[in-house]
């Protein structure tokens, strides 16, 4: 038997590592009730996205049209 390719080992410890922490950002998100912080939308912002300031976060009807510096 010829040795074991290193390289295939790396791709498939790799992929059991990214499979590990989808499944667990999966699992957290399930478990979190709070949709403005799921876990999934922090980890987006952070890496693709600039976070809303928390005056934007929160619109009702009532001050959909009103800003905060004026």
């Amino acid at each position: 038997m010829d040795s074991f390719p290193i390289g295939f080992f790396l791709f498939l410890a790799l992929a059991v590592f990214g499979l590990c922490i989808g499944v667990s950002l999966l699992i957290m998100a399930r478990l979190s009730d709070d949709k403005e912080t799921s876990v999934l939308r922090q980890v987006w912002q952070t890496f693709f996205g600039k976070p809303t300031p928390p005056h934007e976060t929160h619109k009702t009807p009532d001050n959909l049209g009103k800003h905060d510096h004026e």
